[in-house]
């Protein structure tokens, strides 16, 4: 029954990863919305989630993670001549998908033993 379970973890980040990205561009995308704390912040959240949901900690899956939520903005936003800004959104997601690797590494390590 363990190995029926290997693959959820990766595949619902994958998903999670996605939806969300896709979901922020969106949001980003329109024409009242005008918050790019607020997008910064749902991207490097949302990249922290998938990595968590993940599970691993392997950097291959850390960093298509960060990429299959940023790459999103750039492609609704990029058609705009001689704009570059859209492609700070890997900043954000490399970030969230950074941390969320730490942390799966933390809790990967076997505590310290006593010395004493």
């Amino acid at each position: 029954m363990g190995s029926s379970r290997a693959w959820l973890g990766p595949v619902l980040s994958l998903v999670v990863a996605v939806v969300a990205g896709i979901a922020i561009a969106y949001v980003d995308s329109r024409p009242g919305w005008d918050s790019t704390g607020i997008t910064a912040g749902a991207l490097a959240l949302a990249a922290l989630i998938a990595v968590l949901l993940e599970g691993s900690g392997r950097a291959v899956r850390v960093a298509a993670i960060a990429v299959l939520v940023g790459i999103w903005i750039p492609i609704f936003e990029i058609a705009a001549p001689g704009t570059n800004g859209p492609l700070l959104a890997f900043v954000f997601s490399g970030v969230g998908a950074f941390v969320g690797w730490v942390v799966v590494r933390g809790l990967a390590k076997p505590p310290p033993e006593d010395a004493a």
